[in-house]
């Protein structure tokens, strides 16, 4: 039996409304203009227009959360069962954490559901090339680390796909502590100018040569252990 969570209409609203040409776009994926849509250069079926899509060949389509559940399947279904698992729901600001072991395209998937971001700093990597992810409530401490179980060998492409969508989070991921220390909010600050390119740059990224502050790009890098 499927796992009933709830969403408020404001965040059904929220997560639905995602414009597609701009997530896409935002995560690698060339698109082509057709008309007034856009066909994406990885599936010329699929077509997107705002926060709708439409599968030609498959004769179905909708908003932006069926077009997240239809092809990042596997990360959707790992964010539903952090909802699950640590009462969450859509993070507004970092109230919500998630450290990716991969960074596939599925990670899309948790952003668009959980609203965890790189900008917003609550999107993290932590990359082993495993399809694991560990996920935090700050507000309660609260932590899970989820991942994926082994798959039957064997399978094609639409095989895999079929067996991912017939399964229930539960059945897909195996359940374990985070091991990772939950992260500190993310900080704001000062800049400088770099004295060698003249470009702007946070001051965690400034090296100081001389009386100089450089940028990471300007400042020689020192290893006298390379050789």
């Amino acid at each position: 039996m499927s796992t009933y969570i709830h969403f408020t209409e404001e965040q059904k609203q929220q997560a639905a409304s995602v414009d597609l040409e701009v997530f896409l776009r935002c995560h690698g994926e060339k698109l082509l203009a057709s008309g007034r849509e856009k066909r994406l250069a990885s599936d010329h079926s699929v077509t997107v227009r705002g926060n709708e899509w439409y599968d030609h060949a498959e004769g179905r389509g909708g908003h932006a959360v069926s077009f997240v559940q239809r092809f990042y399947n596997l990360s959707y279904k790992a964010a539903l069962y952090a909802m699950e698992l640590l009462k969450l729901e859509f993070s507004d600001d970092e109230q919500v954490v998630c450290i990716s072991e991969n960074d596939a395209c599925g990670v899309d998937a948790i952003q668009a559901l959980l609203g965890c971001s790189i900008g917003k700093g609550n999107l993290l990597f932590h990359l082993r090339g495993k399809q694991a992810f560990s996920f935090y409530n700050r507000r309660t401490g609260n932590s899970v680390r989820l991942v994926l179980k082994p798959r039957p060998e064997g399978m094609s492409r639409e095989e895999s796909f079929a067996y991912l969508q017939g399964k229930e989070p539960k059945e897909l991921f195996e359940v374990k502590p985070a091991v990772i220390t939950l992260p500190e909010p993310a900080r704001l600050f000062d800049s400088y100018v770099c004295d060698c390119c003249g470009e702007t740059t946070g001051a965690n990224w400034i090296r100081l040569a001389g009386d100089k502050k450089l940028c990471l790009d300007c400042y020689p890098n020192y290893n006298r252990f390379e050789v």
